[in-house]
């Protein structure tokens, strides 16, 4: 999925996508391995079915509980 909606971006972007802007969010280690998969960087939020434990095993560029505080979020683009 994650390669399709890099082509996708691509197709529709008059420059090239930059990956070191790309982030993929999710809740499963499924979801850091999709944004591995195109050299994105990844956030696991532990909000699903998964511990921060298993989460954490996938080696996310960051792992969060949740996002009821964004602000540690946001500084990741600042």
């Amino acid at each position: 999925m994650a390669r399709e909606a890099l082509a996708t971006a691509q197709g529709r972007l008059s420059d090239p996508v930059d990956l070191r802007r790309v982030w993929v969010i999710g809740d499963t280690p499924t979801d850091v391995s999709c944004g591995r998969a195109i050299s994105a960087r990844s956030i696991a939020v532990a909000t699903g079915n998964h511990t921060r434990d298993e989460l954490a095993a996938a080696a996310p560029d960051h792992l969060a509980t949740d996002f009821s505080d964004p602000e540690p979020l946001l500084a990741l683009w600042r």
